[in-house]
């Protein structure tokens, strides 16, 4: 995580300067005694890629996940480095490469 603090700075504040009408993908499950949602926003920063010497950078990802298990709830947020955009209707669920350990 050391090597990609400064990705990780620069995914905080793209997301942090977002429209509230930027498009998310929400997808909600029950399953195993939890419930779970999982909201994910992708967003473009195609002009990061020579500042971080990666060439196929073109966007951030993030999800924000909700767990409910016996009454105890844990929240996790997980900010990807993506080198494919696409309309986030679909989402990115499972799809992300490159995490940068949130």
């Amino acid at each position: 995580m050391a090597n990609q603090d400064s990705l990780l700075s620069d995914a905080r504040s793209c997301f942090g300067k977002l429209p509230p009408d930027h498009p998310i993908s929400r997808q909600e499950g029950t399953g195993h005694g939890r419930k779970e949602t999982r909201v994910s926003t992708v967003i473009s920063a195609k002009k990061l890629a020579e500042d971080h010497y990666y060439p196929s950078f073109k966007a951030f990802g993030r999800i924000e996940s909700r767990r409910e298990t016996g009454g105890i709830v844990q929240i996790e947020t997980r900010h990807f480095a993506l080198s494919w955009t696409r309309a986030c209707t679909r989402g990115i669920h499972g799809q992300c490469s490159r995490p940068l350990g949130d």
